[in-house]
């Protein structure tokens, strides 16, 4: 019984993983894509601001990534001590 448990634990775990990724991609790049359309009208900077704006989501994107794993996979030192 106990391996089943464990074998769904990790499907959950994936799919909370897999859902994390699409949602905090999809967000930061439309953060991105807006807050660069709203600079490029403000300061008149027409192809800049959205390239910018993609590219700091983009950054923002893989900074929360690897934030998330780190956080949820990899063990800590915390944890060794236990």
């Amino acid at each position: 019984m106990k391996k089943k448990r464990d074998g769904l634990q990790n499907i959950v775990r994936a799919l909370s993983f897999v859902s994390f990724v699409s949602s905090t991609t999809i967000t930061m790049l439309a953060a991105g894509f807006f807050g660069g359309k709203w600079l490029e009208g403000r300061f008149d900077i027409y192809p800049y601001g959205r390239m910018t704006g993609l590219v700091l989501g983009v950054v923002m994107a893989v900074f929360a990534l690897f934030k998330y794993i780190k956080e949820n996979f990899i063990q800590g030192k915390d944890e060794d001590k236990d």
